[in-house]
């Protein structure tokens, strides 16, 4: 895939966003607002917490933008503790398919 120098400008622009935020709503919502315009999408998660010896220690934050409303369900029922969208984007800091993940998740239940 070859980018054009506006696209690639938009994605310098983007990294800069992220490297240069601050954990506060505005940041988030700028953040937010660059990548959709890079990539269109509804609404989208950001979650951050620790990890020890390969299980969640604590979810600090989870932050939705766009329209979300089953996320405080998410959260009084402490679904990310079993999610495998996050289990796997704690284990593995590359980029991964949300099937590859689910398949990993499906063959360890087993």
């Amino acid at each position: 895939m070859d980018l054009c120098k506006s696209d690639c400008l938009a994605i310098l622009e983007f990294i800069q966003s992220c490297l240069g935020a601050e954990n506060s709503r505005g940041d988030l919502d700028l953040i937010f607002r660059r990548l959709q315009h890079l990539i269109p999408f509804n609404s989208a998660i950001i979650g951050s917490g620790g990890v020890r010896s390969g299980q969640i220690d604590s979810v600090l934050d989870l932050y939705s933008y766009g329209r979300n409303p089953w996320i405080e369900e998410y959260r009084r029922r402490q679904f990310e503790r079993v999610d495998p969208i996050v289990l796997r984007a704690l284990r593995d800091t590359k980029p991964f398919r949300w099937s590859e993940a689910l398949a990993f998740h499906t063959c360890r239940a087993r």
